[in-house]
């Protein structure tokens, strides 16, 4: 009856793994686990990296099918899923999530002062702290959409403010410091132009953007605007997180000054303003020989709709990494 019982949970565990389901949870679990970060049952569930046979599942079901996930490589600790022997991620979590609530006050601060800058329309913050693995030396990275025709005009009020309320991060101060380092206009929300082949981390950046400023909900748009870096790949795509939002009397009580001062920055004397700080900015960032936006791809751009420095892109490094470890672990199935 036993041996039975046995040989039944074997060939269960056998069809899981190489289920369409199991794997698309594997692909999660290995991505995360590049940055030492273990998944709640919720997060498993909503960053499941497609195809996956049923779009429609709803997080019940999920849960009572990672019921029969074979345990070889998949394992659940104190309620957070992890690789088998990296039970470790689990007090790290914890761990990080004492820099999460300081650096998440500090974004709060920014953002306040950000949302006074006209022409800004939204603030997002991204990648490390947006994922929760960020650590206590880590900068804040930031995605600011502008109002089109004034993205020179607001890049220097914003890098002005942060740099006087000692927010800004530098070269020699990056931790807890906001990293002014993506503006896109509102017009040019798509981001595929900026994909590399295979690009996983991009679909998970875009899928964890946190709208911290967005009275005019732009990440709807943002979303809308890049469907074909989320259906294929992330298909429970509706991850929100209110608690980072400024409360709405804070964005109504401003916005009508601010509104004021960019009626009169749409003059033509905001026009030659804009032109003006334009040919400053392009002068001194075209300066640096060393920088990539002399190099034929992505990892910088600069023009009048997005302004991208992006000098430490590790997309590569991530994609690689992750198809190695994806290959280890099936390999070990």
């Amino acid at each position: 009856m036993i041996g039975g019982f046995a040989l039944y949970r074997f060939l269960v565990q056998w069809v899981y793994m190489n289920d369409a389901l199991y794997q698309a949870a594997l692909r999660a679990l290995v991505f995360f686990d590049i940055f030492d970060h273990p998944l709640t049952d919720r997060e498993l569930f909503e960053y499941l990296h497609g195809p996956i046979p049923n779009t429609r599942l709803n997080f019940s079901q999920f849960l009572a099918q990672t019921e029969v996930f074979p345990d070889s490589v998949m394992v659940r600790t104190q309620g957070l899923w992890h690789l088998r022997g990296r039970e470790e991620l689990v007090s790290l979590r914890t761990e990080r999530s004492v820099s999460y609530g300081i650096k998440n006050r500090i974004l709060i601060r920014a953002v306040r002062v950000l949302s006074y800058v006209p022409f800004v329309r939204a603030v997002f913050v991204c990648n490390t702290l947006a994922f929760s693995v960020a650590d206590r030396t880590s900068d804040i990275d930031v995605l600011i959409i502008v109002k089109g025709g004034r993205m020179w005009t607001a890049r220097l009020m914003t890098t002005i403010l942060m740099s006087v309320c000692g927010l800004r991060r530098t070269k020699k101060r990056i931790q807890d410091r906001i990293c002014l380092s993506f503006y896109l206009a509102d017009r040019a929300l798509n981001i595929m132009k900026f994909r590399i082949p295979d690009d996983i981390y991009m679909s998970f950046w875009l899928r964890t953007l946190i709208p911290v400023y967005d009275p005019d909900h732009l990440r709807d748009s943002i979303l809308r605007a890049n469907q074909e870096l989320l259906e294929p790949f992330l298909p429970h795509a509706r991850y929100t997180h209110p608690m980072l939002r400024l409360d709405r009397s804070h964005e109504l009580g401003k916005r009508t000054s601010v509104r004021i001062v960019e009626w009169v920055l749409q003059s033509r004397v905001g026009d030659r303003g804009e032109s003006f700080v334009r040919a400053i900015q392009r002068k001194k960032i075209f300066r640096n020989r060393h920088s990539l936006v002399h190099a034929k791809d992505t990892r910088v751009v600069v023009n009048d709709s997005v302004l991208k420095f992006h000098e430490n892109d590790r997309r590569v490094l991530y994609r690689d990494t992750w198809k190695q470890r994806m290959s280890e672990v099936n390999e070990s199935l």
